[in-house]
């Protein structure tokens, strides 16, 4: 899922309650800064469960045919559906094979299409996950890589075009400038909140040019069956596992997820941040025997 600039003024990093929790306890961040991470992951889990609102959110997966298995998301927190395209564009969900691993009770949910404001339109994430880079090549001037990237945007008009951004020399001025080359594709009709608009013609193109989020989003659901092959979760190593009947090389999973990333850092909903801090400092004295059990009792 992608994390819009309004969306980050919620949000703050979770070394920003690390650090503060360290400052409280008068630790060295740079040394308990992975431990403290960990442990506000945890107390952003317990309080999702408890109070605050996990996203449906949904993700295409590749599948390696090797080891046929593929990597969840990295705020994947439980499945909601786990679904193949078959040949007439129709999402067939997978079952659980409890031989790959010791399933744990999942719950099904039917197939959500509509968009959360309720308006009729297509998700908004549907519009922010056609929006993503598609490829960087390595472009190397002098002695040094630069990047040259190739990434699809669509504008609040609804045109849907693709940016090339590639690195060159400037010989006149010196150093390095980018160049960008816009391909316009084709256009959407949108509607006041930002969505595109679930018209036969919207729906068309996005068949014919953003093919997977068409599967994702748009297709059917049908009952499903065994033939198309069976999966299991690994939770705790972040894979989904899949048994030899799996004959697809990309999989649509539906998820509840959690910790929002930006760049390299994962994110922590601001409204949570000082429940978070507390939380923190606790799990740094909770099994310190020099610590009188009144203080493990009053920070908690």
């Amino acid at each position: 899922m992608s994390t819009t600039l309004q969306d980050l003024r919620t949000f703050v990093p979770v070394n920003k309650i690390g650090r503060r929790a360290a400052a409280d306890m008068y630790e060295d961040f740079d040394k308990v800064e992975a431990r403290y991470a960990l442990w506000t992951v945890d107390g952003l889990k317990k309080l999702t469960r408890e109070t605050l609102k996990s996203p449906m959110r949904r993700a295409i997966l590749k599948v390696n045919k090797y080891l046929n298995n593929a990597v969840l998301p990295c705020d994947f927190k439980s499945e909601l559906g786990v679904y193949i395209i078959n040949s007439c564009g129709e999402k067939v969900p997978l079952t659980i094979n409890p031989n790959i691993v010791n399933a744990h009770l999942i719950t099904e949910y039917p197939c959500e299409s509509e968009c959360e404001a309720k308006c009729g339109c297509l998700p908004k994430q549907l519009c922010a996950d056609i929006q993503t880079t598609q490829v960087k090549n390595v472009i190397r001037i002098g002695d040094t890589d630069y990047e040259e990237t190739v990434t699809s945007q669509l504008l609040p008009s609804g045109e849907y075009r693709i940016v090339t951004t590639t690195p060159y020399e400037d010989l006149h001025n010196g150093g390095i400038r980018y160049d960008d080359k816009i391909e316009y594709v084709t256009d959407f009709d949108t509607a006041a909140c930002g969505c595109i608009t679930p018209s036969e013609r919207n729906l068309a193109k996005l068949e014919a040019v953003c093919w997977d989020a068409f599967c994702c989003y748009c297709a059917p659901c049908v009952p499903g069956n065994s033939e198309f092959g069976g999966y299991n979760i690994f939770e705790e190593n972040g894979t989904i596992h899949f048994d030899g009947a799996l004959a697809s090389d990309k999989i649509y999973l539906e998820y509840r997820g959690a910790l929002p990333k930006h760049g390299n850092e994962y994110l922590i909903p601001e409204v949570a941040y000082d429940t978070l801090v507390q939380w923190t400092k606790w799990c740094s004295i909770a099994n310190k025997k020099g610590v009188p059990k009144w203080e493990r009792d009053d920070q908690f």
